[in-house]
């Protein structure tokens, strides 16, 4: 190989390796925005049967 390939040859395997990082940080972002919107959705969840048994326990004191 002549030095003008060799570089060539190295830009190319360069470029493609630019492209694979960028589509893993994609990936690797979407995977954590997914586990953002998960974990809100579990607190939400957890908020709300509080809220139920809070409201269920004011509703039989008042049969008291």
């Amino acid at each position: 190989m002549t030095r003008i390939s060799s570089d060539a040859y190295m830009e190319h395997i360069l470029l493609a390796v630019k492209k694979i990082g960028r589509k893993r940080a994609a990936h690797v972002t979407g995977v954590v925005q997914h586990a953002e919107r998960e974990k809100e959705v579990l607190v939400q969840e957890q908020e709300q049967i509080r809220a139920q048994k809070v409201q269920e326990r004011l509703e039989q004191e008042q049969l008291e």
